[in-house]
């Protein structure tokens, strides 16, 4: 991941060479400045943030996906998408630091009983953006979960075996479809306040969660 700097852009071969020799100094660095912002692109699979971020440049929200019972120690590609184990999650994987502050503030609200002996709990951040970003189509969430599903079931004891060959505990930590659970949350990025919709057959929201405490 390539971070640009205005330094660096003011450094520029190619930037000087655009720059009158006559110009003043204060006019180069208001010249590397406007550089710095139009150089904020995305290139392929690259992603480029801006180096100046004004403050209506400010997401009203940002948008985390996320498995909060998936037992997971590394990072791992599910289709267009990466998961990251919770306690992995940098600054880089996401659209700023708030917005970091905020992801983790979510799994702690979801974080199980600490005698849980594996650590659960994976951020899903698409390969071409950032945790924070809007989805935009929801079949990418339900094609994750479905391929979430398939690599936990997958890993369980088969019920093929002779019964002297299988582990009598096995029940203790056998996975089920629930550790591939995926939500998404959109959370106001200011106020730090989300929302939920839970049940199945009868549906509950639950608006104003704060992730923050």
């Amino acid at each position: 991941m390539t971070t640009l700097t205005t330094g660096a852009v003011a450094n520029s071969p190619a930037l000087r060479a655009c720059v009158p020799h006559e110009a003043t100094q204060k006019q180069g660095a208001t010249n590397a400045a406007m550089a710095a912002d139009m150089a904020s692109v995305r290139l392929g699979d690259q992603n480029h943030r801006p180096v100046v971020e004004p403050e209506d440049s400010v997401p009203e929200t940002v948008y985390v996906v996320y498995l909060p019972y998936l037992p997971i120690a590394e990072r791992m590609g599910v289709g267009d998408w990466e998961t990251i184990p919770r306690s992995d999650l940098s600054e880089d994987d996401c659209l700023d630091a708030r917005t970091m502050e905020l992801a983790q503030g979510l799994a702690e609200i979801y974080a199980l009983p600490a005698r849980t002996p594996t650590p659960v709990g994976a951020f899903g951040r698409p390969r071409r953006g950032y945790v924070g970003d809007d989805p935009q189509d929801r079949q990418r969430l339900h094609d994750l979960q479905r391929a979430v599903v398939v690599a936990v079931l997958d890993i369980n004891q088969s019920p093929l075996l002779a019964e002297d060959e299988r582990d009598p505990n096995f029940g203790h930590y056998a996975m089920t479809s629930d550790n591939a659970t995926v939500v998404a949350h959109g959370i106001n990025y200011k106020g730090g306040y989300t929302g939920a919709l839970t049940g199945s057959r009868v549906r509950r929201s639950e608006l104003g969660l704060m992730v923050l405490g």
